[in-house]
């Protein structure tokens, strides 16, 4: 069952203009990503880090997005090291948003590339569909039922499991996002 609108973009980077850089991200940081990549737009700022869509240089014919820690602080270099653990094991459930490339070099925050998400967060779903049936929220809610037991056989618990980091893609499927506290 499909809760979005349409299977369109939705509503990430729609102009092509290039994000403006984050304050928190060295100039350093922001060159390099920019010869690496096309950002197409920040998709999230959240404590530790910030999250760009962006095409990869080398390969334009894939959307990823690039997850960059704002300090190389001890907490969030563990923060960090937790997720990239985490997101490199062979055994996660489909649910847990794919892991292409952990990155970390002197002198440059350390980042994550991603895949990209066609879908938008559970907050977001439900602030623009409150008009879903009843079967519709029984329908996602027994989704995200089983995609947490699947998480939970692997030994992960979500330990920042917030609307804001459950995406639901634009075909109704369950991803979990941000796993640095797992």
């Amino acid at each position: 069952m499909t809760l979005l609108p349409d299977s369109g973009d939705p509503g990430h980077i729609l102009d092509g203009a290039a994000p403006r850089k984050p304050e928190l991200l060295t100039d350093a940081t922001w060159r390099l990503l920019n010869e690496r990549f096309q950002l197409r737009g920040e998709l999230g700022d959240g404590g530790q880090a910030c999250v760009f869509e962006a095409k990869e240089r080398e390969a334009p014919h894939r959307r990823v997005a690039i997850k960059v820690y704002h300090e190389n602080t001890d907490a969030a270099r563990k923060a960090f090291d937790n997720e990239a653990r985490i997101l490199a094991s062979d055994h996660l459930p489909a649910e847990v948003v794919g892991y292409y490339q952990c990155v970390v070099e002197p002198g440059i925050q350390p980042y994550l590339v991603l895949e990209f998400i066609n879908g938008r967060t559970l907050t977001d779903l439900a602030r623009t569909h409150r008009q879903l049936t009843f079967h519709q929220k029984l329908d996602l809610i027994e989704r995200l039922a089983r995609a947490f037991h699947r998480l939970h056989a692997c030994n992960l618990v979500f330990g920042d499991a917030s609307a804001n980091n459950i995406l639901i893609e634009a075909e109704g499927g369950v991803r979990f996002v941000d796993l640095a506290g797992a």
